[in-house]
């Protein structure tokens, strides 16, 4: 962290933990506010994700007093330099910090198992309760590394050879996953702004998020239908599967992502994907027995991405937690009806708690005891592979 850096991070920090944004729109919003080079952008952004990752050690250290006052403010950014090595800025706001053995007060802090797993506890209780506290350790240790960076070769306007000859020569190191058309990407500098980004030929997407769109598997002239399509990262994979052949159905319930989903088909050369806006249950109805195959890519906590959005572990509460366990059900039991006898719906979260994914199944088959769950599986997060995600394909009956 750069001296030059400390005022804008005593700007961003409360956004995150008083206001309650999200770190990458207080990014956006920041680099948009004030001139800072690219390479600088970089930095702050590396840095902005690990403080908020590394926030429960932090404060631990510093007796759990997270005031956001500015000389608390400036004390923690201090423990947190202190923590990676790096000199303290002389100024009287540090003077004190360099008395301290901040490195022995880690040791001690990290005793406690919720410390070391960088949750607050009531996370880390309901990790405990659900996973068992091992699982728990293991599962978090991934969870608070810096994430491995992906992108899916988009096949409707190149090959995954192709593009890897051209990531070569643009310096971007990237390296085959043996998932068909996934690369990973060892230089991520340049990603957005090499010639075949803009020209729509790669789409930058987690390895295990590609994987369930190939479980989906969708053949080309079907009808599909992604239930809560958002911005459209796997809508454009499903539609790239299927050779742009057959009908997607994208629904959201927000304008504002189905306007970027637009955008993005229009980059990718797109063309079968009708996008829906959800204003009433009259739109799921009139798609009663109408689909091969549907989606629910469900709202969920996000705790299988919490090493590439740190901040959703301080951004969630139990009661929104609750909240999105009972949505989770509501578009299970609404979206059945919109598969034809005989067709498939796929079910997945990007979360590692059974009361969101292994547990709303069975929930799900209790009240649909004719429905068949074929494939089920859990996609862990590893230190070089993807994110954490779960995925279910039940069967309707004929």
């Amino acid at each position: 962290m750069k001296y030059a850096h400390l005022s804008l991070f005593l700007e961003m920090i409360p956004r995150v933990f008083v206001r309650g944004q999200h770190a990458d729109r207080v990014l956006f919003e920041t680099f948009n506010r004030y001139e800072i080079p690219a390479l600088e952008k970089k930095e702050i952004s590396t840095t902005f994700y690990d403080l908020i990752r590394k926030w429960r050690l932090i404060t631990a250290i510093n007796s759990n007093n997270d005031r956001m006052e500015e000389a608390n403010l400036y004390r923690l950014l201090g423990i947190y330099m202190l923590l990676n090595h790096q000199k303290l800025p002389k100024q009287p706001a540090f003077e004190k910090l360099h008395h301290e053995n901040i490195h022995r007060k880690a040791q001690l802090v990290l005793q406690d198992p919720a410390v070391r797993s960088l949750l607050p506890n009531w996370l880390f209780e309901r990790f405990s309760q659900e996973l068992g506290s091992e699982a728990t350790e293991r599962l978090m240790k991934i969870q608070n590394e810096e994430p491995p960076v992906f992108i899916r070769v988009n096949t409707l306007k190149t090959t995954e050879e192709e593009l890897f000859q051209i990531l070569i020569s643009e310096g971007l190191a990237p390296e085959r996953t043996g998932i068909s058309n996934a690369l990973k990407i060892n230089n991520a500098a340049r990603l957005f702004k090499t010639k075949a980004f803009y020209e729509g030929k790669y789409e930058v997407q987690d390895l295990h998020s590609q994987q369930i769109s190939l479980i989906v598997a969708p053949q080309p002239g079907q009808r599909i239908i992604d239930a809560c399509a958002g911005a459209g990262g796997k809508t454009l994979h499903l539609a790239a599967l299927m050779r742009n052949k057959g009908k997607i159905i994208a629904l959201d319930v927000s304008e504002k992502k189905l306007q970027e989903l637009q955008r993005r088909l229009n980059k990718a050369g797109v063309s079968m994907v009708e996008s829906r806006r959800i204003d009433s249950k009259k739109v799921i109805k009139r798609l009663e027995n109408s689909a091969d195959v549907v989606l629910i890519d469900a709202p969920c906590s996000g705790t299988g991405v919490l090493r590439r959005n740190p901040d959703i572990r301080w951004l969630l509460d139990e009661m929104e937690l609750n909240r999105l366990v009972q949505i989770q059900q509501e578009l299970l039991n609404d979206y059945v009806h919109c598969v034809k006898p005989g067709g498939k719906v796929v079910y997945s979260t990007c979360s590692i708690l059974p009361s969101e994914n292994e547990k709303q199944i069975e929930m799900f088959l209790q009240q649909h005891p004719y429905s068949e769950v074929e494939f089920e599986q859990r996609l862990d997060a590893t230190s070089q592979g993807g994110d954490g995600f779960y995925v279910a394909v039940i069967r309707k009956p004929f």
